[in-house]
């Protein structure tokens, strides 16, 4: 925490009391009070920094996202993996859940309109609406809760702020449907080409990601489905597409909170989707929560990081996404700068996935990792690889060379592994 008293010329330290340093949200409270939300806990100071107090009494969750002051004295807290807000009224001393028609909900936001009674979690998009009260005409937010009900939060006065606010929203949400338009058009003709599609219970999970945000905010499709999505990305048939998976592998790894603070919970898009999906039983509990199952069958979401440096065992976070994730090595090459692409289905799905020449060289190294029992696997990493390199070597070579390059200079090993991978298409294939 840093403040300045020169209008930002200068900054000093001021964290006293602060055990978590990356803070999320910063509010000032009726008395000059400031509330300091974080990852790491809600920290108060009444002295304007100089020191800090953690408040902890009945706030059960300490991963802060969002906070909202009251004239009284209240404050609203939104916190992150599911439960929902808390509210004080005796200027944080105390703390209750306040969860009334929300549900495993992560809370971006808070607001209040000015009687400081009508305060909205801010969960999903909203529309701007106009109400007349006697005479005179207001700017109001209306959205969806999660259990279907709607909200309004008042915005101000329809003035010249308010309608050029309006005018802006409503600009956002033209280009906004400009952008679907031409994605379902680029859909319909790869549709037309025979690309291949999401079947309804991968749709249903892939456009559920979609909807909460999760590639928004870094999270990469890998494995069989993101090779679909790749082939309608080429516009390119590719033989193995076609195969048949049970699972969603999504990959991602923590961004600073400097960087992007936006979050999303890909657990809430699970539940609502009401299939049953919870955490699946793991041999080993460091990894519990990393991979979820559906109610019935055999269909798994499965989360997984890179792992830098030393395996020291069990799950690492995914801070922006909430979720524990299997660290893999060789992953973060694979979702360096991932490119956006359309998941074919009832209605396309914008994704991001690896890029097609780093997926291509990244199947060589994964090969080369497989156990003798994995033969089949290995040679389905070997066949991807090989129909991408065919068709990259026609349409960007230049990619297919900086991603081996890209991957050779990052060390023998490294090397050795895409080599290997080379020579075994060579034996396969050619």
């Amino acid at each position: 925490m840093f403040r300045s008293v020169d209008n930002g010329d200068h900054w000093v330290a001021v964290n006293n009391g602060i055990s978590f340093l990356f803070m999320s949200y910063l509010e000032m409270g009726p008395d000059d009070e400031i509330y300091a939300g974080s990852y790491g806990g809600l920290f108060k100071s009444t002295n304007n920094g100089d020191s800090w107090i953690q408040l902890t009494n009945g706030l059960t969750n300490g991963e802060v996202l969002s906070l909202l002051t009251f004239p009284d004295g209240s404050v609203m807290a939104g916190t992150l993996s599911g439960t929902g807000v808390f509210r004080s009224t005796n200027g944080g001393a105390n703390w209750a859940q306040s969860n009334t028609g929300l549900y495993g909900s992560s809370i971006n936001s808070v607001a209040a309109g000015p009687n400081a009674g009508n305060a909205m979690a801010s969960l999903t998009s909203c529309t701007l609406i106009t109400k007349t009260v006697k005479g005179g005409k207001y700017l109001y937010a209306q959205g969806r809760m999660s259990d279907g009900a709607q909200r309004q939060v008042y915005l101000g006065p329809l003035d010249d702020r308010g309608k050029a606010l309006k005018e802006r929203f409503q600009q956002a949400r033209k280009d906004s449907a400009s952008e679907i338009a031409g994605m379902e058009m680029s859909a319909k003709a790869l549709r037309a080409t025979g690309m291949a599609s999401l079947d309804p219970v991968e749709w249903r999970v892939i456009a559920a990601l979609a909807a909460e945000g999760v590639f928004r905010v870094g999270g990469v499709l890998i494995g069989t489905i993101a090779y679909r999505c790749i082939s309608g990305l080429l516009g390119a048939k590719l033989s193995s597409a076609s195969a048949f998976t049970v699972d969603v592998d999504l990959a991602g790894k923590t961004i600073p909170i400097a960087v992007h603070d936006e979050v999303a919970s890909p657990q809430t898009a699970l539940e609502r989707l009401e299939m049953g999906f919870s955490p699946m039983n793991e041999f080993d509990p460091a990894y519990y929560g990393t991979r979820w199952k559906a109610g019935e069958g055999e269909f798994k979401v499965e989360f997984l990081t890179p792992l830098i440096g030393k395996d020291r065992g069990g799950a690492l976070k995914i801070r922006q996404l909430g979720v524990p994730a299997i660290p893999l090595r060789f992953l973060d090459y694979l979702i360096e700068n991932p490119v956006p692409a359309v998941a074919l289905g009832r209605k396309p799905v914008l994704v991001k996935v690896p890029q097609p020449a780093r997926y291509a060289v990244h199947k060589l190294i994964v090969s080369r990792e497989r156990k003798p029992s994995q033969r089949l696997k290995a040679q389905k990493d070997l066949q991807q690889s090989h129909e991408l390199q065919q068709i990259l070597r026609r349409l960007d070579p230049e990619a297919l060379d900086e991603a081996f390059d890209a991957a050779r200079s990052k060390g023998p090993g490294w090397k050795k592994r895409v080599d290997d991978g080379q020579k075994a298409i060579d034996r396969l294939f050619r």
